[in-house]
């Protein structure tokens, strides 16, 4: 559902399709060049050529992967920027997402958020302003504490739960709820940052 929303999002963030323009979009990954073969790119770029973007044709797709290296979002936030693409589509790291807009304010930035209220992304859910749009994945974050409860009606013996995550959301106001959410249910909460 979330995959279909980005690839309705994006395209129309192109506009409408103008005859003999070509249009560059920019999409960035946390991870490998390989991600962009999942599920959630491969509806986007299956849904451009419906929407009459054909790559090659009258779209440049620009693709940028940090390769999990938070260290490089500066760099390639700026390699973007300067490539000036139309529309810029980037996945779920906070991160990631605030270090282009930091780099930009007038390229459209398309993206996946948990919640980007928290992560200070944007002030109003309801008017984001600047140049961000996007879909949230979350309502929030008291979500983590939703989400550890249906974690424990599902598997009521779970006495130990490890929660993934980049380093910067385990030191945040994420891990932070997750730990107080887990003390509330008795759950011990393992953190294992990702680098």
């Amino acid at each position: 559902f979330v995959t279909g929303l980005v690839a309705t999002t994006v395209p129309s963030a192109l506009w409408a399709v103008e005859a003999n323009r070509v249009y560059r979009l920019a999409v960035c990954s946390q991870f490998g060049m390989e991600s962009f073969a999942t599920t959630y790119w491969a509806i986007l770029f299956g849904r451009l050529p419906q929407m009459g973007f054909t790559e090659g044709k009258n779209l440049i797709v620009d693709r940028y992967a940090s390769e999990g290296r938070p260290e490089r979002y500066a760099e390639i936030a700026r390699k973007i920027v300067q490539a000036k693409p139309d529309v810029i589509a980037l996945g779920f790291d906070h991160q990631l997402i605030l270090e282009v807009a930091k780099a930009t304010t007038t390229i459209p930035i398309v993206a996946s958020f948990g919640d980007p209220i928290a992560a200070g992304i944007v002030k109003n859910m309801a008017r984001p302003e600047r140049n961000i749009t996007g879909i949230s994945l979350d309502a929030g974050i008291e979500m983590q504490g939703k989400h550890l409860d249906i974690l424990r009606q599902a598997v009521p013996s779970a006495l130990r739960v490890a929660y993934f995550s980049n380093r910067a959301e385990w030191e945040g106001p994420w891990g932070r709820a997750i730990k107080e959410a887990g003390k509330r249910s008795g759950v011990s909460i393992i953190g294992r940052p990702m680098e």
